[in-house]
């Protein structure tokens, strides 16, 4: 159990061997200098009457103290430094293979299994990497302490000995069942952080509604909650059972000492009194490696659930065969994108037939320059359309060019690149990432003329407050946009929740600035009183896309 977490440390970590040599000699130097205290001790006591020996097992036992403590100062902090970097270098890689991921893989996976599994698993790890060393110079110190002991007496050590097989025998056993119950209880926890995230992010909808609110907490949340509770005493009891154990089993190895040596062997009281002393010096040891073994069963559980996660970003990374080189024009040289006879389908849950919803097959293409509006109501598959022509679902057939060159999974990456997009559930980042320079006249301008300029500053390149209304999160969503500068533009719904005066702004001002600089323009809206501004409308129906003409709303507006 003890060599999965060390052999987890040791793949993850680009110590080399000398450094690893040196963590385990001064666990070796630590342990025998803890040994040797012992030694040192018992000598001093048999030479009492004299004082030139007491001052030398003064100085042996002042001398051994500075090395334990030095020794095992620095096998901790190393160990400690070690294992903190493997968790920096476990989030970078987990991070940067979220990064790679497929959406609809990442949907899947969920929030919620992610961010628990690298905040709470990982800090599981550092634990259990503390109790590794305290373990590792523990075995050493008992290790020489009992060699101490059979120097004394052969018989002595025997029975110590036997009675450390027994205890092991027991730990062994033992170890194979809290596994499956540390197992049940994570897949327990796990699911009440997946109920925990909808009052979290439906705070809204559960405080307006009481019976909503009950059912979830009541039925869901704490019966979950009670769940993992009764799991967690469960395994707790366990380890409770193992410390009790080892306590009972520490009086019977004094015990054994005391009474049954003399009777077994012939050994003087004094050597008995040595022995005794012996046995009670390794019961810190002893308990040491009794205590790490609930912290490093949970750790290896911890390494599993990391090690589980990281396979299942593998399993959606859609970056996998894609090319070094950008096979696609330069941005501002973008002309056409096209798709051909494209065609998206989410399988039904229950695997019924017919129960599947499908978007497509259909056929789409947009130019440089051209402002394009696209209606349809809820679960018309406007949503997916919109993430397959963004590259951010792979349709299952079909195919798709810009500019004439297809694309695929070589290349989904650049391609992507190509677009700005703000969909109706957008994130509001307080950076403008990813761009090297950022043009601070156009984004002051920018926020003074969506009356911004009073909400949020740009200072120590960060928004100084995201902490606005939906609308004005929105409007700030579009200035990033804009100081993105690409081709292609993705907005879906990005005027609802704005007052008519930023409605007719964004549609009658951002929509004409934007076409005047050659961008294209993919807007996803319900207002049909600016359907007139479009150079095409198109209809989502049934996954499906069917031309519209612009004029036929009774509210379009004279431009």
């Amino acid at each position: 159990m003890h060599l999965k977490l060390f052999k987890f440390l040791s793949d993850e970590n680009t110590l080399s061997r000398a450094d690893w040599l040196k963590i385990i000699i001064g666990s070796v130097i630590a342990g025998g200098a803890q040994a040797l205290i012992l030694v040192i001790l018992g000598g001093a006591a048999g030479a009492q009457d004299t004082d030139f020996l007491n001052i030398r097992f003064l100085v042996l036992f002042l001398l051994c103290i500075a090395i334990f403590i030095t020794m095992k100062r620095y096998v901790i902090y190393e160990t400690t430094k070690l294992t903190l970097n493997v968790v920096y270098n476990y989030r970078v890689r987990i991070a940067s293979k979220i990064g790679r991921s497929s959406l609809k893989g990442f949907e899947k996976l969920g929030q919620a299994y992610v961010i628990t599994t690298l905040s709470e698993k990982s800090e599981t790890i550092v634990k259990g990497s503390r109790y590794l060393v305290e373990s590792g110079t523990g075995m050493v110190m008992l290790v020489f302490s009992f060699l101490h002991m059979a120097l004394i007496s052969t018989s002595a050590f025997l029975l110590s000995i036997g009675f450390v097989i027994a205890g092991m025998l027991h730990y062994l056993s033992f170890s194979k069942v809290v596994p499956n119950f540390l197992n049940e209880q994570v897949n327990r926890e796990q699911e009440y952080f997946d109920a925990f995230y909808h009052l979290l992010y439906g705070f809204k909808e559960v405080k307006i509604n009481q019976e909503k609110q009950e059912d979830l907490l009541k039925n869901y949340l704490n019966v979950i909650a009670l769940d993992a509770r009764n799991l967690k005493s469960q395994t707790e009891r366990y380890f409770i059972n193992l410390v009790i154990y080892g306590q009972i089993f520490f009086f019977l190895l004094m015990a054994a000492n005391v009474f049954v040596l003399p009777q077994i062997t012939t050994l003087s009281p004094e050597h008995i009194t040595q022995i005794t002393a012996i046995v009670l010096f390794i019961i810190g040891p002893l308990g040491t490696l009794t205590d790490s073994f609930a912290s490093i069963s949970k750790a290896n559980i911890a390494i599993e659930t990391l090690q589980s996660l990281e396979t299942d970003l593998d399993e959606i990374n859609d970056t996998v065969h894609h090319v070094d080189q950008n096979p696609f024009p330069p941005q501002k040289a973008f002309q056409m994108l096209q798709m051909k006879q494209v065609y998206f389908l989410y399988p039904s849950r229950d695997g019924e037939q017919g129960s599947e919803f499908s978007v497509g097959p259909l056929d789409f293409e947009v130019s440089r320059g051209e402002t394009l509006f696209i209606i349809g109501g809820n679960g018309s598959g406007k949503s997916t359309f919109m993430k397959m022509l963004t590259g951010l679902y792979q349709p299952l057939s079909g195919r798709t060019t810009l500019d004439h060159i297809e694309v695929n999974s070589e290349n989904y990456v650049f391609y992507r690149d190509y677009f700005s997009i703000i969909f109706t559930d957008f994130h509001l980042f307080d950076r403008l990432y990813g761009l090297k320079s950022v043009d601070l006249t156009k984004l002051n301008a920018l926020l003074e003329e969506m009356k911004l300029d009073e909400k949020t500053k740009f200072r120590d390149n960060q928004f100084t407050n995201i902490e606005l209304s939906t609308g004005q999160k929105k409007r700030l969503a579009l200035i990033i946009a804009i100081m993105e500068d690409k081709p292609l533009y993705v907005f879906d719904e990005v005027a609802a929740d704005q007052d008519p005066h930023f409605r007719r702004y964004f549609y009658q001002t951002v929509l004409k600035e934007l076409k005047q600089q050659g961008k294209t323009v993919i807007v996803v809206t319900h207002d049909d009183h600016f359907f007139h501004l479009a150079d095409r409308v198109l209809k989502m129906d049934d996954g499906k896309l069917l031309a519209v003409s612009k004029e036929t709303s009774i509210f379009a507006e004279e431009e």
